[in-house]
């Protein structure tokens, strides 16, 4: 999706970068709110703001870090209405060259994201964690379903089926 939305591109060449940080602020102005608001089927985004700090970590690492604020518009899912929604997300991204993983191997490293080319697109990065932050299954506040009834009658071992086929039963109970 951040390819459809240049309007929020803002590029800073790495070589810019400095230990002490490079502040940016991007605000979308009426136009990018309402491509916002199309490119992630939303009824309305009221405002949105990302305040990003880039660093230097190292001699080829970037971390970027700070927050993506917005008010927008969802619709319940329950009700169809629209109700206002805040996203208010903690940002916090490292760049590395490609195959810079110093060094650390295994599942639970958290490596770098590629840096490729020598810019970082901060309003990339501002998108990336707006759309993390919408609720995927939006609610108005104080809608419940009502109709659903979770059937607490069926036993809750996954594996009772099984051992009533086992018995000569039936997997249903019955």
């Amino acid at each position: 999706m951040t390819n459809e939305l240049p309007i929020l591109t803002h590029t800073i060449p790495v070589d810019r970068i400095r230990p002490s940080g490079e502040t940016v602020v991007i605000e979308a102005d009426e136009a990018a709110r309402k491509a916002l608001a199309v490119a992630y089927d939303l009824p309305e985004v009221r405002s949105f703001t990302a305040r990003l700090v880039a660093k230097t970590s190292g001699a080829e690492s970037y971390v970027v870090s700070g927050t993506v604020e917005a008010e927008i518009v969802q619709l319940c899912g329950v009700t169809l209405e629209p109700f206002p929604a805040r996203v208010s997300e903690s940002v916090e991204v490292v760049y590395a060259p490609p195959g810079d993983a110093s060094g650390e191997e295994g599942e639970d490293i958290d490596l770098p994201d590629p840096l490729t080319g020598r810019t970082i697109d901060l309003g990339a990065v501002a998108l990336e964690f707006f759309a993390l932050g919408i609720d995927p299954y939006p609610r108005k506040p104080g809608i419940a379903f009502r109709d659903h009834i979770e059937d607490s009658s069926q036993e809750k071992n996954p594996f009772a089926a099984l051992a009533a086929l086992k018995k000569g039963g039936s997997p249903t109970g019955g």
